[in-house]
């Protein structure tokens, strides 16, 4: 079977992970949005509580303070000695002022778009991403059916000519059943091909989609920051731990790799001598990754010594990593 020579390796098309460049796998970016939402509206809710609590203080220092003002100014009490009381009771007025109007002032956010926003943005990046994967896997399996097919139908013309009981017509029939598998076989082969090549160009541009949704995101978490360091420092003090926060953060998915997802096929049960270039050769307890499943006609396919290829399902035992 010819290799096919194409810058996407069947490993990389058929893997599934938790890469940020897998499709769906864009979960934690929107994520990140709808806690930015709810921390927002908790951080509202923190101030506004603390308001209330210095409001109702500034009251009571404003109603102490002119209860007792009165008081002074109607006591027996004169000279230096009033001074001094009724400079107590204007230090509490002046206190309440304080935390009337230079504390704890109402903070408003604005309108906080929802990470649907974020995510439906994440979609449409993926739409002509999801549409060529599927294409391609598609293409994949139709190509591997139709080689399935091809190599029975060789097998079933190479034994009728060594089987005397065959009549030429049913050998002829054979011939060309063979033939018109080898012809489907190279159609489909062509499609996966393209398929593959058509994934491949289209790479780059979904690479750029996704990071431009994602620096949205980035953009969003740091006006969040940022809104938090300014009610905080007008608050108490500054909150200088939160600079670099977004920068710094794990979430960023720029440094994932595409995860092959492999296996370990350990203690192959029985020798088995490749017949076709796809596939594998080993001796009975030979070690080797396993990439895929058994599909439906019986066959995986896994990596030895380097090189990628099938083999029966049923000539090995496997465990999972």
């Amino acid at each position: 079977m010819p290799h096919m020579e194409t810058s996407i390796s069947e490993e990389n098309v058929g893997a599934s992970s938790d890469s940020f460049w897998e499709i769906g796998q864009y979960k934690r970016a929107v994520k990140r949005v709808e806690d930015g939402v709810k921390l927002c509206s908790d951080l509202t809710l923190m101030m506004r509580e603390r308001g209330e609590i210095e409001a109702s203080y500034a009251k009571a220092l404003h109603h102490w303070s002119k209860k007792w003002s009165d008081h002074i100014e109607k006591g027996a009490e004169y000279g230096s000695s009033q001074v001094a009381w009724q400079s107590l009771t204007e230090e509490a007025r002046c206190r309440g002022d304080l935390h009337s109007h230079d504390t704890f002032h109402k903070s408003t956010f604005g309108v906080v778009k929802e990470g649907k926003e974020v995510e439906d943005a994440f979609k449409k990046a993926q739409k002509t991403w999801v549409k060529l994967y599927t294409k391609v896997m598609r293409t994949r399996r139709d190509y591997f059916n139709a080689s399935r097919l091809e190599r029975s139908a060789i097998n079933q013309e190479k034994n009728a000519k060594n089987n005397s009981d065959i009549s030429i017509e049913q050998a002829k029939k054979l011939s060309e059943k063979a033939l018109k598998c080898r012809d489907d076989r190279d159609k489909a082969e062509r499609a996966y091909k393209k398929a593959l090549d058509d994934l491949s160009e289209h790479k780059p541009r979904y690479q750029e989609d996704m990071i431009q949704v994602f620096k949205r995101c980035q953009e969003k978490e740091v006006k969040r920051l940022s809104l938090n360091q300014s009610t905080d420092q007008k608050a108490s003090s500054p909150c200088d731990k939160m600079d670099g926060a977004v920068d710094g953060s794990p979430d960023s998915p720029f440094d994932d790799e595409w995860d092959d997802g492999e296996q370990t096929c350990d203690g192959t049960l029985y020798d088995y001598d490749k017949q076709e270039d796809d596939e594998l050769s080993f001796k009975k307890g030979d070690i080797f990754e396993k990439l895929e499943e058994e599909d439906e006609q019986g066959w995986c396919k896994g990596r030895k010594d380097g090189v990628t290829g099938l083999y029966p399902a049923n000539y090995a035992v496997v465990h999972a990593n």
